[in-house]
């Protein structure tokens, strides 16, 4: 709310700062319906690793607003699943038969990704 009613109006990361592997992220993820991490096969395949984890660079939304996430990963990932499953079960009691698993790619202007010089 307070980045909303702000006159700032370029990308800036709002999130946790804590550091999360994509397994770790999976089995917490999973873990809000029951499942185990059984239920969904990591397969790791040969090629460059990349980066361990993901977390939030949060120095700019501290410099910008002086305000940083006080809700962890891990409740806003399940408030936020919870969410998404309550919209949809919503829509399926509508009748509506959509198939709310997939997902499709969708065309960025290459100009837009790449319009992000700016100062604080």
């Amino acid at each position: 709310i307070k980045l909303m009613n702000s006159d700032y109006d370029k990308p800036i990361n709002l999130g946790s700062d804590y550091m999360v592997t994509m397994n770790e992220l999976q089995r917490l993820a999973l873990s809000f319906d029951g499942k185990d991490k059984g239920f969904c096969k990591i397969k790791h395949i040969k090629g460059p690793e990349g980066v361990r984890g993901r977390n939030s660079e949060n120095t700019l939304i501290k410099a910008v607003l002086d305000w940083e996430p006080k809700i962890t990963l891990e409740d806003g990932l399940k408030r936020t699943y919870n969410w998404i499953k309550e919209q949809m079960d919503n829509e399926r009691k509508k009748g509506n038969k959509q198939d709310f698993v997939t997902s499709q790619v969708v065309k960025q202007d290459a100009k837009e990704l790449n319009d992000f010089s700016f100062d604080i």
